[in-house]
């Protein structure tokens, strides 16, 4: 496999030995993927799969969490809690819940056992 870096800045971050690893297969479409800097592991979305899964080096690739309601945009906040994007089924459609001033909008933290909604402001 080849790999251009369009962009010097990027060794930066990776340096000059850079290397690709398939980590798994088997998945409809992977997005949103967030490395966690303390506890060393890799939590990703396969959305249209309802699926939320974690690697580690040591166990490979894992069941995080499913269903997922979708889940995808992962990241963490300052107090190293999981934050991502849901969608809320309603009868006949499907929303994306986040934080935004708007009242139909909402943000989800996301804990290993459960999600806790917070209202937005």
């Amino acid at each position: 496999m080849t790999i251009e870096i369009r962009d010097e800045r990027f060794r930066t971050v990776v340096g000059d030995d850079v290397a690709l690893e398939r980590l798994a297969t088997g998945f409809i479409f992977t997005e949103g993927p967030v490395w966690h800097p303390y506890e060393k592991h890799l939590t990703f979305s396969d959305m249209p799969g309802d699926h939320m899964r974690r690697w580690t080096a040591a166990g490979g690739v894992k069941t995080f969490r499913k269903p997922s309601n979708k889940a995808n945009g992962n990241t963490y906040d300052r107090a190293g809690r999981l934050l991502y994007l849901r969608a809320r089924h309603e009868p006949g459609h499907a929303h994306r819940t986040r934080r935004h001033r708007s009242r139909c909008w909402r943000l989800t933290t996301g804990t290993r056992s459960s999600t806790a909604p917070t209202t937005s402001s």
